[in-house]
């Protein structure tokens, strides 16, 4: 198990011109025939966002478009005019809509676990809006395929804000990223001391 970015918090903002914005970074690997857990929280500062969270087969600094991505979650402004959407991938269709017209509010976090299930090829993706034990009521998307096809490990964790020559103010804050062999959709201390705490699951 491992974490990082303990008590801390990176602030992205959002892609203010025609070329790709975003930070990418090494995690921990998730091998061919395993199955791993990604933990992270975010809050949403502005809702002009168009951002994808999302992890990669492709080394940091050749991570670059959002198809570099091996599985992700999408946050941008609600078609509605209001709030933030999030989206999740859905094969070569229309990105699925999971959360609607969410409000920007800086004192609150979303909790994300990505199972990442190299045996099936596919992700689980939980989010719940306080810390806490993911349950399936907590499930908003289930056994989604891979978009890309390799046989290399998760090496990148990218958040990035897409391509786009239309002027994006949105941005988010990004704490506390664990990892953990297994699915382990379980509570994390509020410091990350320790990591995740034991699960049944």
């Amino acid at each position: 198990m491992h974490t990082s970015w303990d008590k801390k918090a990176v602030i992205i903002g959002g892609n203010k011109s025609n070329k790709l914005a975003g930070v990418s970074g090494p995690c921990p690997p998730v091998l061919p025939g395993e199955v791993a857990t990604y933990y992270y929280e975010f809050s949403i500062l502005d809702e002009d966002l168009l951002h994808y969270i999302g992890l990669s087969t492709v080394p940091v600094k050749k991570v670059k478009f959002a198809h570099n991505l091996k599985v992700w979650l999408m946050l941008r402004k609600s078609e509605s005019g209001n709030g933030v959407d999030f989206l999740v991938p859905n094969g070569k269709q229309e990105p699925k809509l999971v959360y609607s017209v969410v409000e920007p509010d800086p004192d609150a976090y979303y909790c994300v676990w990505m199972v990442m299930d190299w045996k099936k090829s596919c992700c689980d993706i939980y989010i719940k809006e306080t810390r806490g034990r993911a349950t399936e009521d907590d499930l908003v998307a289930r056994g989604l395929s891979f978009s890309q096809k390799s046989d290399d490990p998760i090496q990148s964790f990218t958040v990035m804000s897409r391509f786009s020559g239309q002027s994006k103010k949105g941005s988010l804050v990004f704490q506390n990223f664990a990892y953990a062999q297994g699915r382990r959709i379980c509570a994390v201390k509020n410091s990350l001391v320790g990591g995740l705490e034991i699960s049944n699951r």
